[in-house]
């Protein structure tokens, strides 16, 4: 089943000034299957920075986070994977430092098995 996305795409604040292609993407999927897409690749030269990613499930599954997709999985974890038990959870991911993705590289994520997954992540493209 494909991902909902609920996005707050280029939003602006002053104390991000140097950051004006700020996201926060709500990507849901009811029964994940496969790799889905969070944020579609931004485009030659542009890079996804990421600041935050919280994963929120339902069930017992482990989900990974990363860059590109292939062949059903994601090409380079960023994160995970991240086991969650029996009645799932959740876990944030907060980084210090932004996370630079490669250049032109979409951001997505796959799963154990079928299962309800909810994934915020934000940041910017630069």
């Amino acid at each position: 089943m494909a991902v909902v996305a609920t996005s707050l795409e280029n939003t602006t604040n002053e104390v991000f000034a140097d950051q004006k292609n700020r996201f926060s993407i709500n990507a849901t999927s009811t029964d994940a299957q496969g790799t889905e897409i969070i944020k579609a690749a931004p485009g030659t030269g542009i890079s996804i920075y990421l600041t935050k990613i919280t994963i929120s499930c339902a069930t017992a599954i482990t989900v990974t986070v990363g860059e590109d997709e292939a062949a059903s999985a994601v090409v380079t974890p960023i994160v995970g994977p991240v086991p969650f038990g029996t009645g799932g959870g959740q876990q944030v991911f907060d980084f210090g430092h932004p996370i630079k993705m490669t250049a032109n590289k979409l951001l997505a994520f796959d799963a154990s098995g079928a299962g309800a997954i909810q994934i915020l992540a934000e940041g910017y493209t630069a």
